[in-house]
């Protein structure tokens, strides 16, 4: 997607561009629509185009799906766990061709499974694609489809996120790209497909969109004025509106804000980028049996720790407009729910079954140290070798050392 001058002449490539200093953007390629039972004005957003609908398998036997019907539907695909790479080849070995629209209903899995889909039937490959010196050399061979996102969790804001991320069966090795092509065009955000989310996803997945928010919100450089907009207001409004959810799960309003939350938070990641907590989290997740939350708890004190001198002040002032005094007193918040709904005890759980945790902390250790973009320019604080093994070992060593046996 190119920026078209006066002159005529493309100068401006949205996939290489990114904010400093002196210059900065904010793209965002995305309406939203929200509402109790919105769901149902789908087939008017999408009228009579051929439309591929991917569903999370488990979601689509729970909701009411009478008006899908109404749809021209190309194909329909039930998609459940993890986005592998080969399920992603085999399904568009059946399926060649990209629709004029995909409806993409489902969380984090679901929405990457799609997009790999997507993107493979336009580019011809998937891996790397528009990061860091294949930025740009790609070029789509064919057209890619308008993406409607139906969001069914709070956390990871895929729908409105250009980033991706699948997996190789065999080493569960990371295979992931990005483009603005791969964002969704239009969102619907309906708090009936999210009031019945079980406590334990609800936290984990709002954690997530906390942690992107978090992130941005510290980018040394890439942050600008919308991006920390956008994370000033998502950071409290996280915490406010899980605390409602808690306390009344047919709180609806509540769970629109949410699921409005994570979308934001997957635009503003898009206009800056994750930093080492994701990271870690996502090497940790090729390891374990955990939720993407769940990992990015075992590293979220530990990087706080690191960056607290830089950042406090900046973290403390966003996160009282939660009513908490301040970012610490918020990560012993979250804590504190990890605890209360076991997830504390199932981290610990799982890094103790992890049978070679030298070979765990060189992985988690290398995806770090590799992302030369936050080590070397966006992370506030100089950041070598020696603190990314402090960020791991940091992390692990509450978890191997708090296990309780019931």
């Amino acid at each position: 997607m190119m920026f078209q001058s006066e002159n005529g002449r493309s100068d401006i490539d949205l996939n290489k561009f990114y904010s400093d200093e002196n210059s900065g953007r904010l793209h965002m390629p995305t309406t939203f629509f929200w509402g109790s039972g919105f769901i149902r004005n789908i087939p008017n957003l999408v009228n009579s185009r051929s439309v591929e609908v991917f569903i999370d398998g488990i979601v689509a036997e729970q909701m009411d799906l009478s008006w899908i019907d109404e749809l021209n539907i190309s194909n329909l695909h039930r998609t459940y766990g993890t986005p592998w790479v080969e399920d992603v080849e085999e399904y568009i070995e059946e399926n060649p061709q990209n629709p004029e629209c995909a409806l993409v209903i489902g969380g984090g899995s679901t929405a990457d499974f799609a997009k790999g889909v997507i993107a493979r039937r336009a580019y011809g490959e998937i891996s790397e694609l528009g990061v860091g010196k294949r930025s740009g050399a790609q070029v789509a061979k064919s057209a890619l489809p308008e993406i409607v996102g139906v969001p069914t969790t709070i956390g990871s804001g895929a729908e409105s996120s250009r980033y991706f991320v699948l997996y190789e069966k065999a080493t569960k090795a990371k295979v992931h790209g990005k483009s603005w092509a791969l964002v969704a065009s239009t969102v619907v955000v309906d708090p009936d497909l999210l009031r019945n989310l079980p406590p334990q996803v609800a936290i984990s997945s709002a954690f997530d969109s906390f942690v992107h928010y978090w992130e941005s919100l510290i980018c040394k450089h890439e942050s600008t004025f919308a991006t920390r907009m956008f994370s000033k207001h998502g950071i409290a409004e996280v915490i406010i509106n899980l605390k409602r959810v808690l306390q009344d799960s047919s709180d609806l309003e509540a769970w629109t804000n949410l699921g409005l939350n994570a979308s934001l938070a997957g635009t503003a990641i898009s206009n800056t980028r994750t930093g080492n907590i994701h990271e870690a989290a996502g090497a940790l997740l090729e390891r374990v049996n955990l939720s993407h939350g769940e990992t990015l708890m075992v590293f979220a004190q530990s990087a706080y720790d690191q960056y607290m001198t830089e950042t406090s002040t900046l973290l403390d002032n966003t996160v009282q407009q939660s009513g908490l005094v301040d970012f610490q007193s918020a990560l012993n918040w979250w804590n504190e729910l990890f605890e209360k709904y076991g997830m504390i005890n199932k981290i610990s759980r799982e890094l103790n079954l992890i049978l070679d945790l030298d070979e765990a902390r060189q992985h988690i250790f290398k995806r770090v140290s590799n992302d030369k973009v936050w080590v070397n320019k966006e992370s506030p604080i100089g950041y070598g070798d020696a603190l990314i093994r402090d960020l791991i070992d940091e992390g692990f060593s509450k978890f191997l050392t708090d296990l309780v046996v019931s």
